[in-house]
């Protein structure tokens, strides 16, 4: 029977096997030591939440312990910083492409391991009045600007434009951790992204 560690990560506890943990304490020092010390701090809260969001989806359903294979399945989605390949899956790459809003340069799906989900998300960044618009333009790939017109344009030739608005308002929820924003754009949640975005801010 292996030793298990009771851990704190992203400010959630997990019950951790001793070698997954020492091989996580591996992948987030190996992660830190390549950020510079003004980023670190939110950029490592950010890999640190989504490797509790995966811990939670890979363990549930299943035994609560976390394994050294769900810790190898959570570092080969999550990928390296600053793009490096030296401990990559052999024949696995990552495609750089140009996106709309600046966010050219990110990891894009390659077709390889899990495909990203895109969420709608009220988008706090680029917001006027409550993101809404600029939320859909993000999920839909497009200029806010273009949203923002469409928006005035149904405010004036009726009144279920205004009432749509504030129910999507209303009814969507703001994109706050990184992981969101991400996922908001279709982009996957990598420690790359993750350290990306966190140049951004």
């Amino acid at each position: 029977m292996k030793k298990v560690l009771n851990v704190g990560i992203g400010g959630s506890s997990f019950t951790v096997e001793e070698d997954a943990h020492q091989r996580l304490d591996l992948y987030l020092e190996r992660f830190r030591s390549e950020m510079d010390s003004t980023e670190a701090g939110e950029v490592m809260e950010d890999v640190e939440a989504r490797i509790a969001e995966l811990f939670y989806e890979y363990t549930k359903g299943k035994s609560e312990v976390v394994t050294l294979e769900v810790v190898e399945r959570v570092i080969r989605q999550l990928g390296y910083a600053n793009d490096s390949k030296e401990e990559a899956e052999p024949g696995e790459t990552t495609r750089k492409t140009k996106r709309r809003n600046g966010y050219s340069g990110y990891e894009r799906y390659d077709g390889l391991g899990e495909k990203p989900r895109k969420r709608l998300y009220r988008d706090p960044d680029d917001s006027i009045i409550g993101g809404v618009c600029s939320g859909l333009a993000a999920y839909f790939n497009c200029d806010p600007v273009l949203m923002r017109v469409l928006a005035v344009a149904s405010f004036f030739l009726g009144s279920a434009g205004f009432w749509i608005y504030i129910i999507l308002w209303i009814a969507v929820p703001m994109a706050r951790t990184a992981s969101e924003k991400l996922e908001m754009r279709g982009l996957p949640v990598t420690a790359e992204n993750l350290r990306r975005f966190g140049e951004r801010r």
